[in-house]
């Protein structure tokens, strides 16, 4: 099952109370709550492949000459890879522990309209 996801949604560091109780970031939370609407497959039950692939959009301050860049910026993928992981939980899987095969691939940075990730969410067969 694959679906789209408009913008580059990335697990943040969690915040704390002023008590010293952690909390998620409301921005994480939103992305995780788009996430899970747009999946629309089936629930596994046993192992999961999931990959992630990253499309930036390249800066418009970007000179006219260039048409693809190196996406070498922030987000770090492994924090995109947590965000999506953590968003399906309940969704795609019972628990992220079935995730046994995990890509995340960050393209280059060309002229796009916006920043936008492809996730696909697959079962895998064992033998």
């Amino acid at each position: 099952m694959q679906f789209f996801v408009k913008g580059i949604p990335t697990k943040r560091r969690p915040r704390f109370t002023k008590a010293g109780k952690a909390y998620v970031d409301v921005k994480t939370k939103e992305e995780e709550k788009v996430i899970r609407s747009k999946y629309r497959g089936k629930k596994h039950r046993g192992p999961v492949y999931i990959r992630v692939d990253i499309y930036p959009k390249l800066p418009k301050s970007a000179a006219k000459g260039l048409e693809r860049v190196p996406a070498m910026k922030r987000p770090d993928v492994d924090n995109v890879l947590k965000v999506f992981q953590d968003a399906l939980i309940g969704v795609a899987f019972d628990d992220d522990k079935q995730v046994v095969h995990a890509e995340v691939i960050r393209h280059d940075m060309t002229r796009i309209e916006w920043d936008y990730c492809v996730c696909t969410v697959k079962g895998i067969e064992r033998e």
